[in-house]
């Protein structure tokens, strides 16, 4: 039963891994060492040897994210390679190291996914202050020079509440 749960996730890791844009983000070792995981993750037993391969991946795979930008085709890798071990986790090797690896490569991915978002969102932001600044109509300009010069009178009254004060 567990076999049929993982299928559709070994399939779309395959794919991944079969693309050709796969070696911008592994080199041919990281990339044998993520095929032999997702062969161990499709059995329904594993020895202590083959979760600490798993384990290794998960921390590739982390490192990987770290240290280079998460492109679509690193996303969709580690996307779909959490789930499964996430899956096999449960099922099968039930590690605590294991699940906490795959909580951070998730927390990571979404956190580092939302930088991106928000600088995306900022970027766009600041399109629209430039053009805004841009239109400055002169009453504008006018309204500026009067809350400067209002501010300046206010900060004369406190300067002359201030030495009243001191006289006293």
């Amino acid at each position: 039963m567990a076999k049929n749960i993982y299928k559709p996730d070994i399939k779309k890791i395959k794919n991944t891994l079969e693309h050709p844009q796969i070696y911008t983000v592994l080199n041919r070792q990281s990339l044998d060492l993520i095929k032999k995981s997702v062969e161990i993750m499709k059995r329904k037993k594993a020895a202590e040897e083959e979760k600490n391969q798993i384990k290794k991946a998960l921390n590739l795979l982390l490192q990987i994210v770290i240290e280079k930008p998460i492109t679509p085709i690193l996303k969709d890798l580690v996307n779909e390679f959490i789930i499964l071990a996430a899956d096999w986790n449960e099922n099968i090797a039930q590690k605590i190291e294991i699940r906490q690896k795959i909580y951070s490569l998730r927390r990571f991915v979404d956190y580092h996914l939302t930088v991106i978002d928000t600088i995306r969102a900022l970027k766009t932001l600041l399109k629209r202050v430039e053009e805004i600044q841009k239109f400055a109509p002169p009453a504008f300009e006018l309204s500026r020079h009067y809350l400067k010069a209002l501010q300046e009178l206010e900060n004369e009254k406190k300067k002359t509440r201030k030495k009243v004060h001191k006289k006293k």
